[in-house]
């Protein structure tokens, strides 16, 4: 058996990600999602042998941490998914909430059964009495093109004291860098030749939303204020080609060590609406 995983997740500038979410926690959660160590898949169980857990392993134990009974919860751009790696914890969280909303420009979100109710078109066009006190923005931030409007309409959607939740890549990661240079007609086939992903979730990427800098600016301005802000380390680049993903987390690792910031990282974000 490997002994308790001690998860090793940056948050430098703010307080630490362990006051919200604790390292036993995500533990916990890494097992349950993935299986005990000698089922989990190769990726999995290389991560939890390293140490090391996934962006997305960290946003999903947190969100599932923020999902009450209570929970009038929005997602935007949700499209097919909530979780794309964790079907059956999307499907828990979204029986626990009290109303799950998804909206999406893509016609994928009719594909979401979790939903409760759902809205195609952006964020900007929808059109609702009611108010969330959960809005979440899953690696959707960078495809906006008019990031005021957006969080202008977050602002207007969300209830006093409720909360929305940013997780997006990193402007200047490497990755973030060369999805700009590289035209938008070669994005998928760099996509499926690193991840197989598929045409259908390839998006045009803008990164208007994706420095805290910006981030900090467009909130402050509509009445939110900062309650948490993290860095999480993006190991995920080679996750298809094991010896390449273990020597992506040994990088990651010695980073850590020398304590600078790894280049390959995605932004988490808590902003409460006052």
């Amino acid at each position: 058996m490997v002994a308790e995983a001690k998860f090793k997740i940056r948050a430098p500038e703010v307080d630490s990600l362990h006051l919200i979410l604790s390292s036993s926690e995500l533990d916990t959660y890494v097992r349950e999602k993935y299986g005990p160590f000698d089922t989990m898949g190769p990726s999995p169980a290389l991560r939890y042998r390293r140490h090391f857990a996934s962006a997305d392993d960290s946003y999903e134990c947190l969100i599932s941490k923020m999902v009450h009974d209570d929970s009038n919860w929005l997602d935007v751009g949700c499209g097919r998914d909530l979780f794309p790696s964790n079907h059956d914890g999307a499907r828990r969280l979204a029986a626990r909430a009290e109303s799950l909303v998804g909206i999406d420009p893509d016609d994928n979100v009719h594909q979401n059964d979790l939903l409760s109710d759902r809205f195609q078109g952006v964020i900007e066009d929808f059109q609702t009495d009611k108010k969330f006190n959960l809005v979440t923005l899953r690696m959707v931030a960078e495809h906006v093109v008019n990031a005021d409007a957006c969080v202008s309409k977050l602002e207007e959607l969300t209830t006093s004291g409720g909360l929305v939740v940013i997780y997006t890549p990193w402007k200047w990661a490497p990755i973030s860098i060369i999805a700009s240079i590289v035209p938008f007609a070669l994005h998928n086939r760099l996509k499926r030749l690193i991840w197989d992903s598929e045409e259908q979730d390839t998006f045009p990427t803008v990164y208007r939303m994706n420095t805290r800098k910006d981030l900090t600016r467009l909130f402050v301005n509509a009445q939110f204020e900062e309650v948490f802000f993290a860095k999480l380390d993006d190991c995920s680049v080679f996750t298809k080609y094991l010896w390449l993903n273990s020597l992506e987390i040994s990088m990651r690792n010695l980073f850590l060590r020398s304590k600078l910031t790894y280049p390959e990282h995605c932004l988490l974000a808590v902003y409460r609406r006052t």
